[in-house]
């Protein structure tokens, strides 16, 4: 085998590959957004990187209102924040 040969192999499986991958990132999406109760995703630092509609009905908020945002903030009770340090910590 040539190298161009393993290369474009490389290629091919890398493509397939990512193609994979985002078809099971629409599945577990389209399983999320359908869940009754409000998610969100969150970052290695707690900053919100994904919610689902019912997490902003339930918040009275919006998308803009919360992407980027540290999930501690928008938590509308101090119970709410503790809880979730302590889960951290």
């Amino acid at each position: 085998m040539i190298r161009a040969d393993r290369e474009n192999w490389k290629a091919r499986e890398v493509t397939r590959l990512l193609a994979l991958v985002e078809t099971e990132r629409h599945y577990y999406q389209e399983i999320v957004s359908g869940l009754p109760s409000g998610v969100a995703v969150v970052g290695m630092d707690l900053r919100i990187t994904s919610v689902n509609s019912r997490f902003w009905e339930v918040l009275g908020l919006t998308s803009e209102d919360v992407l980027g945002r540290s999930l501690a903030s928008i938590l509308p009770a101090p119970e709410l924040k503790r809880r979730l340090e302590d889960a951290v910590a």
